[in-house]
């Protein structure tokens, strides 16, 4: 069986406390692996087959079967793949947090992996450059610091081919403050009966920082991190395997991370920046986004 629906995006904003939040539910399937990226990789030239073997073979009698990868919003060719793959009942789930807060905690996760080695202004300054420059399907969305927040912009890929009425839309605020309102959305809109078993008590993707620096850039920095799966790939085969060996050398090479404020012009000049997006998605949704202004 093939998903029913999708969660869409955006990165760094709640994605993976919401996947482990959903899964726990009983007529939901997910896949282990909370982003399969199947639409935006090299993966999507496989085939439905192949999508439908690699990730949801294990289905028993899930009612909802569905991928949760934020990537996805980034994509111009993602909207029309998954219409002609999904067909155009799939339900879409967005979940949008604070554009300003969302590109500094994106840059800081690059920080961390050491795929970013600039300041913050440094890398907004470069951006532009390097989404030019970056053609590796699934990779320009990890220095779309200003542009991952550009919600509207990117939404309107979606809105030209799916119905809105297959759509929700969530906040990472909302999410953060009472998960339970959240699920409950969620659970509606994928008609899945209510669960009172629920732990909503989840913290996800914690700031943390490498405590063995080549460690870490060994196995994250792009063109090692490259090497080391192609390596893996012709030593280990199961791909669950590879998988829990790559989580390993994060969750052992990780301690908690001192986040530094952001710089108070940088931020003006971010606000500066989404003011006009966040006004058109505020008219769509017809709901205010005056905290995020």
């Amino acid at each position: 069986m093939l998903p029913n629906f999708l969660c869409v995006g955006a990165v760094k904003a709640g994605t993976t406390t919401l996947h482990h939040i959903i899964r726990q539910h009983p007529e939901v399937y997910l896949p282990n692996c909370k982003e399969t990226n199947f639409f935006v990789n090299d993966e999507y030239a496989n085939g439905l087959t192949f999508y439908e073997t690699k990730y949801f073979s294990k289905i028993k009698n899930e009612k909802v079967i569905g991928e949760i990868t934020p990537k996805y919003l980034y994509y111009d060719s993602v909207p029309e793949r998954i219409f002609e793959s999904l067909g155009p009942n799939v339900k879409l789930i967005f979940i949008f947090r604070n554009p300003v807060h969302r590109a500094y905690s994106q840059y800081l996760m690059q920080l961390r992996t050491g795929c970013e080695t600039n300041t913050f202004e440094k890398a907004l300054e470069l951006e532009s450059n390097r989404l030019s420059e970056l053609t590796l399907p699934g990779v320009r969305d990890r220095y779309n610091y200003i542009d991952g927040g550009l919600y509207f912009k990117h939404l309107k890929k979606f809105l030209r081919i799916f119905d809105i009425n297959n759509m929700l839309f969530l906040m990472f605020e909302e999410l953060i403050v009472d998960p339970k309102i959240t699920f409950e959305k969620v659970a509606h809109f994928l008609d899945i009966r209510p669960y009172s078993k629920m732990d909503f008590n989840i913290k996800s993707n914690v700031a943390q920082k490498p405590k063995y620096q080549l460690l870490w850039k060994f196995a994250f920095r792009e063109d090692c991190f490259t090497r080391i799966k192609q390596l893996g790939k012709f030593v280990i085969t199961n791909e669950t395997v590879r998988r829990k060996i790559m989580d390993n050398i994060g969750s052992f090479s990780l301690e908690p991370m001192q986040v530094p404020e952001m710089n108070e012009k940088t931020r003006v000049n971010l606000k500066s920046i989404y003011k006009s997006d966040i006004n058109e998605l505020e008219q769509f949704l017809k709901i205010s986004l005056a905290h995020w202004k």
